[in-house]
């Protein structure tokens, strides 16, 4: 950390070095933990300016990473974008447990409550679920990947614990392996031998305290349908390799198995199951389950209709026509559609992502390439935003807010043509250079439009008085 700083400390761009996640929160665990930094850069800079500051710091950086292979990510943030990302990043009452290593300490970090937290918490819990928890379970067994598992679920516990605590809930605690309640304090049992129990039991707690937390954010509805059954429970419980024992009795706890084109299989629960009867239907499968056959999502029906509705509400309508429910009820005849809200809070809290993104190391990749898919699917949601704050647009399904961005911003559409155009002559520092002037004045009228909704109030109240 040390020679991080004294790597950086003195670039004139940068304003302050700050410390963040693991490290400042004291639950760094060596081989698997990294080391993450936020830098604080001064506005007011050309593009001229900034591009080339941002390229040579990567390159020192990726530098610096060769001798210390543990330093992680590094977010980068221009001085301005401070509030907007703090305003929509918010995962808890409380504001960020971030250590002031550099520079002079910044008024914005001030703990304050941000609205829509709660949403926010349950959506990083449920992002580091589905995206780094449950691929973690398909690994084979080691000391690194237990060890990894554990670091993960306490992440999610971070998250999740402000919801509960607010709600009077607490998480199921196992006394027999010694898992975690609500205080997030995970601690493994070394004297038990079966990896298997014990990663069922970890998952187990983990989805009783995502189906309690997605509890505060109803999403059935009333009307509900019956969905033919492509097999019967058990049936499909074999070929799945999911999980029902001799006796059925597991089967009465799985309530649907639905795959989405091939790419991924859930195994969704009955809602109000304790840790035990979860963990014994988790066991059943993984015991059940081809070894070549990748592994199922499983989730309470509860956290299901979360994920559908809130955390990426434009999956309702992809599941609506693309899914085949392989057995049990169909889920979606019992959740209902996303409101108009759900849409706007998912596009409003891309805005921090949007901020980062033209600063973030994957913009100065070692190759000087520009991955033009990975700009283009950035660049839509930049302009998505873009469309909600000025023209108050955002539509139920992706394609349609993409198609509507293409007719709202033609400049940019000629501007990424243009840029494909250079790639297939090997311009490739060219297209980085003009990527990164479109991307930073793309942001920069996100932060006019934010700033000019905050005045609203204000100007009204003004007028009025």
């Amino acid at each position: 950390i040390k020679v991080f700083v004294r790597t950086f400390r003195d670039r004139k761009e940068v304003l302050q070095i700050y410390l963040r996640n693991g490290m400042a929160g004291a639950e760094w665990i060596p081989a698997l933990s990294d080391i993450d930094f936020t830098i604080i850069v001064r506005s007011g800079l050309s593009d001229e300016e900034e591009f080339d500051f941002l390229e040579s710091f990567w390159r020192d950086y990726r530098s610096l990473r060769f001798f210390f292979p543990m330093l992680g990510e590094v977010e980068i943030l221009d001085e301005n974008a401070i509030p907007p990302c703090l305003e929509h990043s918010g995962c808890s009452p409380q504001g960020r447990p971030w250590a002031l290593l550099h520079g002079e300490e910044d008024t914005s970090f001030v703990p304050e409550s941000s609205t829509g937290w709660q949403r926010r918490a349950l959506n990083c819990a449920m992002w580091i679920y589905l995206d780094l928890y449950a691929p973690c379970l398909a690994l084979p067994d080691s000391y690194v990947n237990r060890q990894d598992l554990w670091r993960r679920a306490r992440r999610i516990m971070r998250f999740l614990q402000p919801i509960l605590a607010e709600e009077g809930q607490y998480a199921e605690t196992s006394e027999s392996s010694g898992t975690f309640g609500l205080t997030g304090n995970l601690r493994g049992d070394s004297s038990r031998d079966s990896t298997g129990d014990v990663k069922a039991e970890l998952t187990a707690t983990v989805l009783v305290a995502l189906e309690k937390a997605a509890g505060f954010f109803p999403a059935t509805n009333t009307d509900t349908k019956p969905w033919p059954s492509k097999a019967s429970l058990s049936t499909a419980i074999v070929t799945q390799g999911v999980a029902a024992n001799a006796n059925g009795t597991n089967g009465d706890s799985v309530k649907s198995v639905v795959n989405w084109q091939e790419e991924r299989t859930w195994i969704i629960l009955r809602d109000g199951l304790t840790g035990n009867e979860m963990r014994r239907v988790i066991e059943e499968y993984e015991h059940r389950r081809p070894k070549t056959q990748a592994v199922p999502i499983v989730m309470p029906a509860r956290v299901f209709a979360h994920m559908v509705r809130d955390y990426y509400p434009f999956d309702y309508s992809h599941l609506k026509w693309q899914r085949t429910v392989v057995c049990g009820t169909d889920p979606l005849a019992e959740i209902a559609p996303p409101e108009r809200a759900a849409f706007v809070n998912h596009t409003l809290d891309r805005i921090p992502n949007i901020l980062r993104y033209a600063r973030s190391e994957e913009f100065f990749p070692s190759s000087k390439q520009l991955s033009l898919p990975r700009f283009e699917q950035e660049l839509d949601r930049a302009l998505a935003v873009q469309l909600l704050l000025r023209d108050d647009c955002v539509s139920p399904r992706w394609r349609d807010v993409v198609a509507q961005c293409r007719r709202a911003f033609p400049e940019c559409v000629a501007a990424l043509e243009e840029m494909k155009s250079d790639v297939a002559r090997g311009r490739h520092k060219l297209v980085r250079r003009s990527a990164f002037r479109m991307f930073r004045s793309i942001a920069a009228s996100i932060q006019e439009l934010l700033d000019a909704k905050r005045a609203e109030p204000q100007a009204v109240g003004a007028s009025a008085s």
